[in-house]
């Protein structure tokens, strides 16, 4: 490739990292959700990277040994999400741009531009101090993808990545890296780019999944799904998945929704962990312990059968008087 065809090849490229960037300016906004300041941001053939001054999220040495730092920093869900829609915000960026779908940039292995995004959430997912799943993290970023399109806030940083590609063209091998100044400018030029609207839309997310994601579970349990032959579904069970639960103590039915734990969907026939929260638990009060079986169903049709790990609201738990 001539330098031309090199410097349009990584031009999506530019846009994925100013996604990044732009994750950051978001997130500084509010002070639940700031990220700390960028100290590097390097675009180029072949490097591309932006690295935060202060690495909440990212492993510095050892999974081993930072693995209960993380989990405390995970503690901070808003700035958590925050950090969720940093991270999506490359592939999201380069989605738009390449006009295609985000799962073509984001995902495990080398053949996806994304591959270091998809691999820093999984392993923040694996010692997170609360569940979630990438079926939500798509959610997140199906409505965040909206917020951007809405606003044509991709389309309006072309300026910006013009006037980067003309520097990329000029300096050494291809590769531009900005001094502190350098990047204090472009970070307030994305800055004076967001309209007050989206940053409005991406306080209401932020808001939105902070809540889901903070909403504890009444207890846990082992599920085990019934294969298709037995009578259970027929498709996959995403998690999240709300069915009607019936426990052996009483007639009264509830809806219970069910989140799988390091998971993202359960086979019919599987058996998996799950956080289970109950639409109404007065019928539940003081009933719960470890063993208590109870089955969940679509209709009439029973798909499976549960029993009670743990209880995590107290109220529910027998022998515990209410609060």
């Amino acid at each position: 490739m001539n330098i031309e065809q090199k410097l349009e090849y990584i031009k999506s490229t530019v846009f994925h990292e100013l996604g990044h960037l732009t994750g950051y300016c978001l997130a500084s906004k509010y002070e639940e959700t700031d990220l700390g300041n960028v100290k590097s941001f390097e675009i180029g053939f072949p490097k591309n990277i932006v690295v935060p001054t202060k690495s909440f999220y990212h492993i510095e040495l050892d999974l081993l040994k930072e693995q209960d730092r993380i989990k405390k920093e995970t503690e901070n869900i808003p700035r958590t999400v925050a950090w969720f829609i940093e991270v999506i915000s490359g592939c999201t960026f380069q989605s738009i741009v390449e006009k295609k779908h985000f799962k073509s940039c984001f995902g495990f292995g080398n053949n996806f531009d994304g591959h270091l995004d998809f691999s820093n959430l999984a392993i923040v997912r694996n010692v997170s101090s609360f569940n979630w799943n990438f079926d939500e993290l798509h959610e997140l970023q199906n409505e965040f993808l909206k917020t951007l399109i809405d606003h044509s806030f991709v389309q309006n940083l072309e300026p910006i990545v013009q006037e980067l590609l003309n520097r990329i063209r000029l300096a050494p091998l291809l590769q531009l890296k900005l001094n502190p100044s350098e990047i204090e400018n472009l970070t307030n030029q994305i800055h004076n780019s967001i309209p007050k609207k989206l940053l409005n839309d991406y306080k209401e997310i932020v808001d939105k999944y902070t809540f889901v994601f903070s909403r504890k579970a009444d207890f846990i349990a082992e599920l085990k799904y019934r294969t298709t032959e037995e009578g259970g579904r027929t498709t996959n069970a995403k998690s999240g998945y709300r069915p009607t639960i019936k426990f052996d103590f009483s007639d009264i039915q509830t809806s219970g929704s069910q989140r799988f734990m390091n998971r993202n969907f359960a086979i019919p026939g599987q058996t998996v962990v799950a956080e289970i929260r109950v639409a109404s638990t007065d019928f539940l009060k003081n009933k719960l312990e470890e063993g208590t079986a109870f089955d969940f169903r679509e209709g009439s049709r029973i798909i499976g059968f549960g029993k009670v790990i743990k209880v995590v609201n107290q109220n529910l738990e027998l022998g515990k008087a209410s609060t």
